[in-house]
């Protein structure tokens, strides 16, 4: 098939090659730059090609049903980069003058762990959750900046992000085990006091911690997503792509008022 997206790691291969990354044509984008430890090319160039040939497959995780509910996906990616670096604080997204560009440092994916198939899991998981929130976000642009639009804005976005990003197939996810139970419990009921705040001071610290926080407290995706997995074990794929073109207006009143 062959990637549709740009797959640019010049970057990553200034440092393999032993070049200056400072004098590399999107050197700019690198925050805080620090140079990386030579002993780490190793490690690099495997994440460099491990990578590659995820944007190449991608999607990697939920295809079928990745492709369901974003049908044009290949013409909508097409002007977003996937870019391989190294020596930058964190993983982050920029708007260049082409498009989307997704910067992943493989140093610091590589810190996360040592087991490949973990690091693996890592790119795959964060690949596809950027890229369907990219996709989502396209589609149901935020149109209000009202505290309840933008709290169903995200349950919505991120609550399907994340499912899609879970793991490989949502066929054989287990969110209604006892495992996940306290987690949906209290996400859902979080979710429905936050639909009660007036204060604007409370509003806003309620959407900054929803995403910043570590993922079980946050809330609003977390219940999201949980919400899209019953839909999926009730009615199959379909369900899910009803839901999804319904789009994030009054999504959380869905999930309460069944």
């Amino acid at each position: 098939g062959g990637s549709f997206m740009l797959y640019d790691n010049r970057i990553a291969a200034a440092f393999l090659e032993g070049r200056p990354v400072t004098e590399e044509k999107h050197f700019y984008l690198l925050q805080e730059y620090k140079e990386a430890d030579p002993k780490r090319r190793d490690i690099v160039q495997e994440l460099d090609s491990q990578l590659e040939s995820i944007v190449e497959e991608f999607p990697t995780f939920n295809k079928e049903l990745f492709e369901a509910v974003f049908p044009n996906y290949r013409e909508q990616l097409k002007t977003v980069c996937i870019m391989a670096v190294v020596g930058t604080k964190e993983n982050r997204i920029v708007k260049s003058e082409e498009g989307l560009c997704i910067l992943i440092d493989l140093i610091h994916i590589a810190d996360y762990t040592r087991i490949v198939s973990q690091i693996t899991y890592i790119l795959q998981n964060y690949l596809t959750f950027e890229l369907s929130k990219y996709l989502i976000q396209k589609q149901f642009p935020v149109r209000s900046r009202k505290y309840l639009s933008l709290l169903n804005h995200l349950a919505f976005t991120n609550g399907l992000a994340n499912y899609l990003a879970w793991n490989a197939s949502c066929s054989s996810y287990k969110f209604y085990t006892q495992k996940y139970e306290a987690h949906k419990e209290r996400a859902f009921g979080l979710l429905s006091q936050a639909l009660q705040v007036e204060t604007k001071a409370l509003q806003h610290k309620i959407l900054v911690s929803a995403v910043t926080q570590e993922f079980w407290n946050q809330f609003p995706s977390v219940a999201g997503m949980f919400y899209f997995d019953d839909i999926y074990r009730d009615l199959g794929k379909e369900g899910i792509v009803l839901l999804y073109r319904h789009g994030p207006k009054n999504f959380i009143q869905t999930i309460f008022h069944e």
